[in-house]
């Protein structure tokens, strides 16, 4: 993505192996081989003046294999204080539909003139006449991308001293096979003159609707607030803040609309927070980019709060993020039994992705006071079908 605007003037890629002996290779637009290196695990490179559509790939330094790798990409514009980070996901995660949760806002009139600070979008096409649609409330436009393109927008204003409203945006391609990645740059001011003035610099990398979830869990979230927006209308978005199994806040949301969630008073942060919903929706944590003195916004909650905004954001990631290579499951049947006695039928599902499941050792404990009915077991085969097993 970089080289498509001023927040990309300067990038620096970095890559970390996750195995011994991982080649790395990044190849810029123009076929240049920026770097050809053997990294072990844990080790990172670094390669400065990347430009959109440079290619980095891992091979084993023996057998070339596929290896894994993970990569970021920090960038700047150039001023006293401006850079972005952005961890990029890798090209099987990228799809054709995204939706975006962060608006554009506006500083308080004291502050910088009351200008604004526009969240810009940055759509990259990997496939030739690639049709992207971008849609907000206020209408939809069409534009067409060559591989290897970069189509910058910015996101609705949010108006001052508003948290919820349509201020939102969904990002698709006409063809579900023409894939597209999008970066999100928090205040990149370029149409600013004041190359000092991007102070609130912050940015994420969207995820595909087919990626989103309907549940999150906040890793890490002080002082900056989530920003949110569905997939769908009617959305019940619901925050237990402190984890206890009891939400302390909801919003409801129809498509393209967004929400800004603040910290609770007093504890400051999202940190250990569970967000969760009827249907699926998209969530990031980042920067209030409405103001920059010192001291979060609470307008939802009616709160005057005390943390300073950081110049830091990320795509928060579903709980279950990718398939799994192998999926256990546990249901009894009935599921509750009176104080003494009764029989309760345990069944166990063993499932692989995409793979038959193969000498599998499975072993039940029972709870205290539980006792097997002998020879009540059986195994039921995908392939052969029920066969008793005592």
């Amino acid at each position: 993505m970089a080289g498509s605007g001023d927040p990309f003037d300067f990038t620096f890629l970095f890559i970390q192996a996750e195995r011994d002996n991982s080649r790395v290779v990044v190849i810029s637009p123009g076929g240049v081989t920026l770097l050809d290196q053997v990294v072990n695990q844990g080790e990172n490179v670094m390669v400065s003046g990347i430009e959109a559509g440079t290619v980095v790939e891992a091979t084993d330094g023996g057998t070339g294999d596929p290896r894994d790798i993970q990569a970021g990409l920090l960038t700047s514009r150039g001023g006293t204080w401006d850079a972005r980070f952005f961890t990029l996901r890798p090209d099987s995660h990228l799809g054709n539909d995204y939706v975006l949760p962060a608006p554009s806002m506006q500083f308080p009139i004291g502050e910088y003139g009351g200008r604004g600070a526009d969240t810009s979008v940055y759509v990259h096409a990997f496939q030739d006449n690639t049709e992207v649609n971008i849609e907000t409330a206020s209408g939809s436009q069409a534009v067409i991308l060559d591989e290897g393109e970069v189509f910058r927008f910015a996101m609705p204003r949010l108006p001052r001293d508003q948290s919820t409203g349509p201020y939102g945006a969904r990002v698709y391609t006409s063809d579900a096979a023409h894939r597209i990645r999008v970066l999100a740059a928090g205040d990149d001011n370029v149409t600013t003159v004041d190359t000092d003035a991007d102070d609130l610099d912050w940015g994420y990398e969207a995820l595909d609707v087919g990626l989103l979830s309907n549940e999150y869990h906040l890793p890490f979230a002080p002082a900056n607030p989530l920003h949110i927006s569905p997939v769908g209308d009617d959305t019940t978005v619901l925050i237990d803040f402190n984890h206890d199994g009891v939400a302390d806040h909801s919003v409801t949301l129809d498509r393209l609309e967004t929400a800004m969630v603040f910290p609770p008073p007093f504890i400051e942060t999202l940190t250990g927070a569970r967000v969760f919903s009827n249907k699926d929706f998209a969530v990031v944590w980042g920067q209030d980019n409405s103001e920059n003195t010192p001291g979060e916004r609470q307008v939802n909650l009616g709160e005057e709060a005390d943390p300073p905004a950081l110049d830091l954001g990320y795509t928060v990631l579903p709980p279950v993020f990718v398939e799994g290579l192998l999926n256990l499951t546990q249901t009894a049947l009935p599921a509750a039994l009176p104080g003494e006695g009764g029989i309760s039928t345990f069944a166990v599902v063993v499932a692989a992705a995409e793979t038959p499941v193969h000498n599998i050792d499975l072993i039940g404990n029972l709870p205290t006071g539980w006792e097997y009915v002998p020879d009540s077991t059986s195994v039921s085969r995908s392939d052969t079908g029920l066969e008793a097993y005592g």
